[in-house]
């Protein structure tokens, strides 16, 4: 079985971040900075209960050539963005992945609790 997880972390500026890695450890997403972690925690949730269905991959185009997506909310609020592929079809690839291992991931806390409080 396919497996993949949410591994949440502290940036240097003391916000919460995610990052959504496959089964090989490579990221396929990772979020913006969150001023809490119950923030951070409500939309690696959020990303679970609705990516195989209703969230929305909005797809683009760098200057560069490169392709990557943007994971919207059913209103248009970005939760967070994709790391640049060379071709449509690996940015596609990963999309896929998100909408396969997004709901059974495991989310792994490595926000030690001398930063968190």
């Amino acid at each position: 079985m396919k497996t993949g997880k949410f591994l949440i972390s502290n940036r240097r500026n003391g916000e919460f971040q995610f990052s959504l890695k496959d089964q090989n450890d490579q990221e396929i997403l990772a979020s913006e900075g969150y001023n809490s972690k119950t923030s951070c925690v409500a939309i690696i949730h959020l990303i679970k209960n609705r990516a195989a269905n209703d969230c929305v991959f909005d797809c683009h185009i760098t200057d560069k050539g490169e392709f990557y997506f943007e994971l919207l909310t059913a209103n248009g609020y970005i939760i967070c963005r994709s790391s640049n592929y060379n071709t449509r079809e690996q940015r596609d690839a990963a999309i896929e992945k998100i909408r396969l291992l997004a709901s059974d991931a495991i989310i792994d806390d490595r926000v030690k609790v001398s930063e968190y409080y």
